[in-house]
């Protein structure tokens, strides 16, 4: 951190001033980000697999298999979305941490400029209108780090939510279609279409619970 220069008016008046307009650059990129996300077409894909299981004698072999292969093509790439903004959250997450970190450091060295002032010159300090507005700047900073705090929990359950929806894709994909191929191409026993249907059903309700606990857009 540089040299405090608090004998300079126009120091004190910005001073803290770049960690808050980090903090709010890096606000604006993750609401960008998960503003319009709702795992709309993630959810769509699982329910169209649910349709698959429970009515494939309104198809035949070669239309299910289609529509099966057309559904693993889009988890995948859902898969690989999903996995690239979790790591871009995850890597914006490391750099609000740090903000608040640095945010943090110049408060403590404001503050204990402010006491060693009052502790040696308590007339002096009382009157000096750069304390005056050093102490203001305080306020102002103090408030940036609760809403940075707050605003770092809501990345990590972007990224948390990110990372669990392509862990679910990737269980439907080494499971489900898995299942349901084998019984379209073997026409498996009622106890393996239900069991394949549960567990669809199953993803079903688990992936609603993501997308019930979004967070909501930054501000």
């Amino acid at each position: 951190m540089e040299n405090a220069r608090w004998d300079d008016i126009n120091y004190v008046v910005d001073y803290g001033l770049e960690s808050q307009r980090s903090i709010a650059d890096l606000n604006q990129l993750v609401s960008d980000i998960v503003k319009n996300r709702t795992y709309d077409e993630e959810l769509s894909a699982l329910r169209e697999l649910l349709d698959i299981a429970e009515h494939t004698e309104k198809e035949t072999l070669v239309e299910r298999e289609r529509r099966l292969e057309e559904i693993r093509e889009q988890f995948t790439r859902q898969r690989i979305g999903l996995l690239k903004e979790g790591k871009l959250l995850q890597a914006l997450h490391h750099a609000n941490e740090a903000c608040i970190v640095k945010l943090k450091s110049e408060i403590r060295k404001a503050q204990e400029y402010c006491k060693e002032r009052f502790r040696n010159d308590t007339a002096g300090a009382a009157t000096d209108h750069r304390l005056t507005v050093l102490n203001g700047r305080l306020t102002e900073l103090i408030t940036s780090v609760t809403v940075a705090e707050s605003f770092s929990a809501q990345i990590g359950l972007s990224e948390k939510n990110c990372f669990d929806m392509a862990e679910r894709i990737w269980n439907a994909l080494v499971t489900i279609l898995p299942l349901l191929r084998g019984r379209i191409s073997m026409e498996s026993s009622r106890t393996v279409i239900t069991q394949t249907r549960e567990m669809i059903l199953r993803n079903i309700r688990e992936w609603d619970q993501i997308t019930g606990v979004l967070p909501r857009e930054c501000s």
